[in-house]
């Protein structure tokens, strides 16, 4: 039920964006993604029978791990980028870049230590924001105004 209500606050939230066409794509594969979380949620429900608590967590890093492709489509559909959102992505990406050292230390330091869910949704959120930050890292030294390819 909870995948229903976010979808269906997407759709809400897309109707009052000035410009529909710029958040459609956002809004479908956002909900292909919810709808995918939620069938291997269900079935994990019923092969290893999570409680609710475990799956609502999983299902929030599932999302956490998605959650920044409609900033990044807006990006990159409007090519240009001001200096705080793109501050604010890079400093969002860099927070989960970081993760991964946090990540390594636990896996040396505790013993039997895996998490497998967190360690795949984690690097997919950091391959999201590969491209941005190769944009903005480039900018940044170069001078000028972050630039992103349409």
């Amino acid at each position: 039920m909870t995948w229903l209500a976010t979808a269906r606050l997407l759709v809400q939230a897309t109707r009052s964006i000035p410009d529909p066409p710029a958040a459609s794509l956002t809004v479908q594969v956002l909900a292909v993604v919810l709808h995918y979380s939620f069938a291997f949620e269900g079935s994990a429900f019923v092969v290893f029978l999570y409680d609710i608590q475990e799956l609502l967590w999983t299902f929030s890093i599932y999302l956490e791990s998605v959650a920044i492709l409609p900033q990044l489509f807006l990006l990159q559909r409007t090519g240009e980028a001001e200096a705080l959102t793109a501050d604010y992505v890079f400093c969002l990406g860099g927070y989960r870049f970081l993760y991964i050292f946090n990540w390594i230390w636990r896996a040396a330091h505790t013993p039997g230590y895996q998490d497998w869910i967190v360690w795949v949704s984690g690097f997919i959120q950091t391959a999201l924001y590969g491209d941005f930050f190769y944009y903005y890292v480039k900018c940044k030294y170069y001078g000028g105004a972050i630039k992103l390819p349409q």
